[in-house]
């Protein structure tokens, strides 16, 4: 069993997995179709696209939100381009226009659906920057080491998502599921990652997208933390580094002193942001930690007069661990 496997369906709107997937973050826009023969996964075709300089403006209250105009553009240029005629895709969106909880502590579980959102809905309705009524909500059971059942919800202002998927709509491209984007470097690490029945090894898996960082830490197949941080507006260059590697600092503490941390095996950092191979060296000098970089680089295969490099083929990690796990 995996360790990762815990959250691999979370928030996830059922409808036939499609092979294309797009992922929009503050700064970047990017897109990979996957195709699949004799077992084997290949990479079809992909882009990775530089916004404005003021790029999406992504917020948890659908209010304060601004897409801009060249997200539109970038969309319209690959799927008017497309030779496939997509109808459904993969949309990834920001972690932090999304809340995601773990909660634990819990006697029982509800057994119906409704009774498990009204649960989610009274445990959090005084913790949201939004009333509770106009959250869509996902959520997935789980069970802790000891037996006892917790659950991981994730929350998103319905106008939120509705911003997101009204860009699809010149086109009739429907998101058949949309997820955060730590949520498909998780689902990467499931895929391509072995792991042992019995290891019970901690790691981390972090997305860093250089507005925000998310810190998601596993007990062997446990999920237990969760955490995304804003790394502010206007900062750039060593201080954006700085700023992700205090708040990894403050989680990597909070796991050792209130959740029993033994010591992470390895951290695996993933994102769309261009500077992986920073953030990853200013973690080992800092943390003194194991850490790689999560590629997908040798786990699939380049479709013929498909080429590209290490470094952008781990950008679209997130966008390619949910088309491989369709």
């Amino acid at each position: 069993m995996n360790p990762f496997k815990s959250i691999a369906d979370v928030v996830r709107f059922p409808s036939k997995a499609p092979l294309t997937g797009i992922e929009i973050s503050q700064r970047w826009l990017g897109w990979a179709r996957v195709a699949r023969h004799k077992g084997s996964y290949f990479l079809a075709d992909y882009s990775l696209e530089e916004l404005s300089p003021e790029g999406v403006q992504a917020s948890m209250l659908g209010s304060n939100m601004v897409i801009p105009p060249v997200v539109e553009q970038k969309i319209a240029s690959i799927l008017s381009n497309d030779q496939a005629k997509i109808k459904k895709i993969y949309l990834l969106i920001p972690d932090n226009v999304v809340k995601v909880v773990l909660l634990d502590n819990l006697q029982r579980l509800p057994h119906r659906e409704g009774e498990t959102v009204k649960l989610i809905q009274w445990k959090l309705k005084k913790t949201l920057p939004f009333r509770i009524e106009e959250a869509m909500i996902g959520f997935q059971p789980m069970v802790s080491r000891d037996g006892s059942p917790k659950l991981l919800a994730a929350i998103i202002k319905r106008d939120v998502r509705a911003q997101f998927e009204r860009l699809f709509e010149p086109w009739g491209v429907v998101p058949g599921v949309v997820i955060p984007s730590s949520f498909g470097l998780v689902n990467f690490c499931h895929w391509s990652i072995p792991r042992g029945h019995n290891d019970s090894s901690e790691s981390m898996v972090v997305n860093f997208s250089e507005a925000y960082i998310s810190m998601v830490i596993f007990r062997g197949e446990e999920l237990i933390f969760y955490r995304t941080k804003e790394l502010g507006a206007g900062f750039s260059g060593k201080s954006i580094l700085q700023i992700a590697l205090r708040e990894l600092n403050s989680s990597y503490i909070y796991y050792k002193e209130r959740l029993g941390g033994n010591g992470l095996k390895m951290v695996y950092v993933g994102g769309i942001s261009p500077r992986l191979t920073e953030l990853k060296s200013q973690i080992q000098e800092n943390f003194d930690l194991q850490v790689e970089t999560i590629n997908p680089w040798g786990a699939m295969k380049l479709d013929e007069g498909v080429s590209i490099d290490k470094g952008e083929l781990s950008r679209l990690a997130a966008t390619i661990g949910l088309l491989v796990r369709g």
